[in-house]
């Protein structure tokens, strides 16, 4: 695997987004999340390599998009980003195939992380969340017993609405998904305090 482009079984092609693709990569983030555009986050993304983004391509056709990124606070993990299938092109087998190649990625990318971690909305990814389930991660209601302080609403509404998955990279058993929780949160408290 070279010139950051990830392949597997020449159906799905990851390339990784730099300067000259990032406006088709802000251009599907927009698409795929039209409320939660960061065009922002891609820049940044070029420029400290956390997050890695990358454009999923089908024969060098853009379908969709998938990215990764750490966190100080959680390790031994790295999170997926931004994954997710252009509209017209869903219910086509891209999804699978972007994430089971993501999950090969990160293992390349991050040789010493043990765990492939997300967070996402269970009313708007319920089918996101099958597939997760269906490709191995293990994946827990989002909650967070732990009194952080000024955002006990926030833990609320994650309670509702959020799940957290993990998917083991290594034979490493599950990790405490309440830490997982504290530091997501945590993370998420600083994003909403930015904008």
């Amino acid at each position: 695997m070279k010139n950051d482009i990830y392949q597997k079984d020449i159906t799905i092609e990851l390339k990784k987004v730099n300067r000259n693709n990032a406006p088709l990569a802000k251009d599907l983030q927009a698409t795929i999340f039209p409320n939660e555009i960061s065009p922002d986050q891609v820049d940044s993304g070029i420029k400290t390599n956390n997050p890695q983004n990358f454009i999923a391509y089908h024969e060098e056709k853009p379908v969709g998009i998938v990215g990764f990124y750490t966190l100080e606070n959680l390790p031994n993990h790295v999170l997926l980003n931004w994954y997710g299938v252009l509209p017209n092109e869903r219910r086509q087998g891209y999804g699978r195939q972007i994430l089971s190649l993501a999950i090969e990625t990160a293992k390349v990318l991050y040789q010493n992380v043990d765990y492939l971690t997300y967070y996402t909305s269970k009313s708007h990814n319920k089918e996101a969340i099958i597939l997760y389930n269906n490709i191995g991660f293990t994946t827990k209601d989002y909650y967070c017993k732990e009194d952080i302080t000024n955002i006990k609403k926030l833990q609320k509404d994650l309670a509702d609405d959020y799940v957290i998955g993990v998917y083991q990279l290594t034979d490493k058993k599950l990790p405490n998904f309440e830490m997982i929780n504290l530091n997501i949160a945590n993370e998420i408290k600083v994003l909403k305090h930015l904008k």
